[in-house]
């Protein structure tokens, strides 16, 4: 074969290798393998600053809460105030509180008991895209707290960005009024918007510490019961992140669980605002090339790749492949483990099929 076929091939496989390692199903291809190397290296070890209060079954049934209608207000201020006598430095409510309560006694309780500890509440913002016969346009739709809870906390917004049941990404503004805003984690870490220096790129990917549950929730209950000791040093100067974890389908609560990097047991969305927070304040999330660095450096590979199987025999091309994928293999797992996300997975495999091409 000319030099100049070999050449104009190769550059075409880089082309294709390039254009196709953006699309969605090499991406799902990309973080299966991921997934295996966290699964291999095993959890890592979780800040020490940070607690999950969950309200959960138990708290449901050892203060007998209904299900449905929202936790009761008065309940909130009583763990406010059981927290700051623990010393906590942060509460962080992945909670909406709209709008008055059924108590208006226990708002007051609330609304004085933010002010005395600092607190970040929810806010969750919708866009709806409306279509008529000339277009079509997005409509943003703000759920904020009370008014007298903003006064005297800390609003953040509450989304998270979830697909296929998973959440890789972190979460970044869609509108002007999310970038005027940061989400709850960012709050917690003590950024004012959600496009501040300092925080991860739209291609950076969370770095879990292990499966649902790796930071060991304790249950709400057990924080307000008077009769329940508490480690004190567990929340001395921590930020604690207070919601949800039902494990359970409740009606008329949300079960806001998704599927873990690590696998079962799957992770609620309390959780992963948890981790969040913990990656801003460590620095220590997984960092990403962009789609443009990492899609052309594919295409550089499996141009090479190609050069390569079509100038060498295919008993030498076959232990080239073969040590060049255990070296990927090797790489990927230790730079992930290191906090560095290397693509390659799709590369790796399209050199079987050149191999075979280039054979026959």
């Amino acid at each position: 074969m000319k030099l100049l076929t070999k050449l104009g091939l190769s550059l075409a496989v880089g082309i294709l290798t390039a254009l196709a390692s953006g699309t969605s199903i090499l991406q799902d291809l990309e973080f299966a393998v991921s997934d295996l190397w966290l699964s291999l290296k095993g959890p890592d070890k979780p800040p020490s600053k940070v607690v999950v209060v969950a309200i959960d079954e138990p708290s449901y049934r050892e203060l007998k809460v209904a299900y449905g209608p929202p936790w009761p207000r008065s309940l909130h201020a009583k763990l406010l105030h059981r927290l700051k006598e623990l010393g906590a430095k942060r509460v962080v409510f992945d909670i909406l509180l709209i709008g008055p309560g059924a108590d208006p006694q226990a708002d007051q309780e609330l609304t004085r008991a933010f002010a005395e500890m600092d607190s970040v509440i929810g806010a969750e913002l919708t866009l709806r895209t409306v279509g008529n016969q000339s277009g079509g346009y997005t409509i943003e739709e703000l759920e904020e707290p009370f008014d007298p809870f903003r006064k005297v906390a800390t609003v953040a917004l509450t989304g998270l960005p979830e697909r296929n049941g998973v959440i890789r990404s972190f979460p970044m503004p869609r509108s002007d009024q999310e970038r005027k805003r940061p989400f709850l984690a960012q709050a917690a870490a003590g950024f004012q918007t959600s496009e501040a220096e300092g925080l991860p790129g739209p291609h950076d990917l969370i770095r879990y510490y292990g499966p649902g549950r790796a930071l060991k929730p304790i249950s709400y209950w057990e924080v307000v019961a008077d009769d329940v000791p508490m480690d004190k040093d567990l929340f001395k100067d921590a930020t604690v992140f207070v919601g949800l974890l039902l494990r359970s389908d409740t009606t008329g609560a949300q079960k806001d669980s998704y599927i873990s990097p690590y696998g079962t047991p799957s992770i609620f969305g309390l959780e992963v605002h948890a981790t969040i927070y913990g990656n801003l304040v460590d620095k220590s999330w997984i960092r990403r090339p962009s789609p443009i660095v990492e899609n052309a450096a594919q295409g550089v590979v499996a141009a090479l790749a190609t050069f390569a199987a079509l100038s060498l025999t295919p008993v030498v091309f076959g232990g080239l492949t073969a040590f060049l994928a255990f070296g990927w293999s090797l790489a990927s797992f230790i730079l992930l483990s290191g906090g560095v996300f290397l693509a390659g997975a799709p590369t790796v495999l399209l050199v079987v099929p050149v191999l075979l091409l280039s054979s026959s």
